[in-house]
């Protein structure tokens, strides 16, 4: 805080100069202030600052003006703080008073010392000032409306006055519990001090023993009530009594003791609840029921086994039976130990429930079992009639038994006849861990039944592809046996086979015959078909099968087996080229021996062929006479094909026909040869009649005869299958019968 003065004008004797000084009257230790200082009247002057005589400020530079800054770290105290303005022939000065200070609040006490929750406190404040003395804050320092208090960060209503030398601040009716207290005052700035403060409850309740339950039986707990300090009967309050939220019956109300009958239960939370003189106090307690636990520990014959059996929690307790046994015990969840049983090194159910009476809970045998498909090396029964969360077994076995203990597992079925000794289901394998040490396996369950220390019996295939190597499409046939280690025939025995994405299953018959069928694949190489053989009690068996598949590399050559051609004209004819097998093939070289001189062929090398591609090769013909015998071969790495045909040349022949048969058919030779037959035909048959007969009778038939040869003649365009076009439905029938099935 900073204080402005009025200016203080002093006048030195014979002179005109005078001093404005101003410096602030209190300034809180901690905090900054400024002194300006003004020498007024004349010029050329030095003018300096001094506090208390000690420090001194000056300025470096002729001023008639200066400020200085008062620093936080300046002490607690009163200072005196003189001005002055010099000259060469002249000194002014003038002075100011000036404090800095600080003030403490601090708590002495409070009373009373120990606090109801009703009650009221009084806390006894000092506050003060210091600064080269210290001073009291009284009520003529500051009023007090400027006092608060803070419950929990929260203002609650108070009283301040200030006597004998002190602060007395007052707050009435505190909540029950420990809280957080702050006590402020406000001047200038706010002071608080801190503190915490427990309560005492008013009525306080508290049972100081409680008996054991048993169902519909009377029970008696004793109790404390005090109020005020003071111990309070029980029988001039009211008493509620309830057991998990549910009313007990009182019996009988003593000073301190309570008589009830207990309802149904295990263990339960007891509420003591006691309301007096307008207040309620409550009291809880665990209520532990107690229940007969009692039977017999025998195998399936009837046979007595000693057992010690431990109930692991709050109220443990462990028995010793002689086959017999009949305990009580205190109601409530445990973990129950199991030991002693022949087979059983431990069994330790955890949270087991004991909330009723026991009865022969716990069943047991231990026998040897025949089993075709496990080896055993022990096994043990177990069955317990009250739920649990699970049971940690240590089940031991016979180690002389089995040929290598690496390969012994348990085996769990879960669903045991213990009477008959007889698993009605599959026997599954359980997790487990093989002590060959101490000769122990020890595994967890969550439900009991019979357990098994062995191994599976194993099988496997005999049997393979009817062949090594098969076509791409090809059936690949396995007939097989499933047998076992013993080389017995395993019937029954599920088999799932796949290869790439086909899968397919079957079951092996009787002596463990079975057959299977997959489609090779359409790619090249070695191939699997993989095997998976399953059946309950043996060890799932997964085999392979290789085979291959080699894609045939085939070449077809399709063309007529003769052509007859013109020997006075220039004739081209073709012939085609086929792969005719799987694979791809590649630069085809094509060979023609026995061409015409001057023949050329087109192309003589293809480039490639896909499977089932073909591709027409075209051979242009020169003027020639004669038959020639043509060999076509086609040849590329890993096939070649070779073939022959007839080339016959044929002059051309005019037949005199009657008006309106077919007086020409340029570049048809097989028609013209037709019309010749059909001549003859009609000669001999003109031979034969008796009759003559008229001459349009005959020009009729020749007619008709020419209409058909025509007809076929123009159905052009005739195509096959493999590409090429034929004019006439007889070529393309040779074609068919002579080079392939279409």
């Amino acid at each position: 805080m900073r204080l402005v003065l009025f200016f203080l004008l002093l006048t030195a004797t014979a002179s005109a100069v005078t001093i404005d000084i101003q410096a602030p009257q209190k300034i809180k230790y901690g905090s900054s202030g400024s002194i300006a200082l003004g020498c007024l009247g004349a010029a050329n002057y030095y003018a300096k600052i001094l506090l208390s005589g000690n420090a001194v400020y000056t300025f470096p530079n002729s001023s008639s003006n200066v400020t200085y800054t008062v620093p936080s770290s300046l002490n607690t105290g009163d200072y005196d703080v003189t001005g002055t303005c010099e000259s060469s022939n002249e000194t002014v000065s003038a002075s100011k008073q000036m404090s800095i200070y600080r003030r403490d609040i601090s708590l002495i006490s409070r009373s009373p010392q120990s606090v109801y929750a009703d009650s009221n406190i009084t806390f006894n404040v000092d506050l003060q000032e210091v600064t080269s003395t210290t001073k009291k804050i009284t009520a003529n320092d500051m009023t007090s409306d400027k006092w608060k208090v803070y419950v929990d960060n929260a203002v609650v209503p108070s009283d301040a006055i200030y006597q004998n030398g002190r602060w007395e601040i007052t707050i009435h009716g505190i909540t029950e519990g420990t809280r957080n207290v702050k006590v402020s005052a406000t001047m200038n700035e706010e002071m608080s001090v801190e503190t915490t403060l427990s309560t005492v409850p008013v009525m306080s309740l508290a049972i100081t023993s409680l008996q054991d339950l048993k169902s519909g039986s009377n029970a008696t707990l004793t109790a404390s009530l005090m109020y005020r300090g003071s111990s309070i009967s029980l029988k001039n309050a009211q008493v509620f009594l309830t057991l998990d939220g549910s009313s007990a019956e009182i019996m009988e109300i003593g000073d301190s003791s309570i008589i009830f009958r207990a309802p149904g239960g295990s263990s339960n939370a007891l509420l003591l609840r006691v309301i007096y003189s307008g207040l309620e106090s409550r009291a809880e307690r665990t209520a532990y029921y107690t229940f007969r636990f009692s039977g017999k520990v025998e195998n399936a014959d009837g046979k007595a086994s000693s057992a010690r059996i431990s109930f692991v929690g709050a109220n443990a307790m462990t028995i010793d039976t002689g086959g017999s046994y009949d305990t009580p015990v205190k109601g409530g969840r445990y973990n129950m130990v199991v030991e002693g049983l022949s087979g059983i090194g431990k069994a330790t159910f955890k949270g087991v429930n004991i909330n009723g009476d026991f009865d022969n809970a716990i069943k047991y045998d231990s026998f040897t079992p025949s089993m075709e498909s496990i080896t055993s090396a022990g096994a043990i029964a177990l069955e317990f009639s009250k739920p649990f969360d699970s049971v940690e077994m240590e089940q031991s076995y016979d180690s002389s038994k089995v040929d290598d203990e690496s390969k012994l597992r348990v085996y769990a079925c879960h669903s045991w006849n213990l009477a008959a000794r007889k698993c009605n289901t599959a026997w599954e394998e359980t997790p487990a861990a093989i002590d060959s040490v101490r000769d122990l396996a020890s595994f967890s369950v969550t439900s009991l039944s019979a357990f098994v220390i062995g191994y599976p019996s194993e099988m496997y295939i005999e049997g393979k592809p009817q062949k090594e190597d098969y076509n791409p499409g090809e059936d690949v046939v396995i007939n097989g046996l499933v047998k076992n280690s013993q080389g017995k025939g395993v019937e029954g025995a599920n088999i799932q086979y796949s290869l790439g994405s086909t899968s397919g299953s079957t079951t092996s018959g009787k002596d463990g015959i079975f057959s299977l069928s997959v489609r090779a694949p359409k790619t090249d190489g070695s191939h699997s078909i993989i095997i998976s053989l399953k059946k309950s009690g043996f060890k799932d068996v997964q085999e392979t099968r290789p085979f291959k598949v080699t894609l045939r590399k085939e070449l077809g050559l399709f063309f007529d087996l003769g052509y007859r051609v013109n020997s006075e004209s220039l004739r081209n004819i073709s012939f085609s080229v086929s792969n005719t097998g799987d694979a791809n093939i590649h630069s085809i070289k094509l060979k023609l021996v026995g061409l015409p001189e001057g023949s050329v062929y087109i192309p003589q090398m293809i480039a490639s062929l896909q499977a089932g591609e073909r591709k027409d090769v075209s051979i242009s013909l020169p003027k020639s006479s004669g038959t020639f015998s043509v060999t076509v071969t086609a040849e590329a790495d890993e096939t070649s094909k070779s073939d022959s045909f007839a080339i016959i040349y044929e002059n051309k022949t005019s037949v005199s026909l009657p008006s309106g048969f077919i007086p020409s058919l340029p570049g048809n030779d097989v028609l013209a040869s037709l019309g010749a037959s059909i001549l003859a035909i009609a000669g001999i048959e003109k031979m034969r009649s008796r009759k003559p007969r008229k001459r349009s009778d005959a020009i009729n038939v020749l007619k008709s005869i020419d209409q058909e040869i025509k007809r076929d003649f123009l159905q052009s365009s005739l195509q096959c299958s493999c590409g090429k076009t034929f004019t006439t439905k007889r070529a393309l029938g040779i074609h068919r019968s002579k080079s392939h099935k279409s």
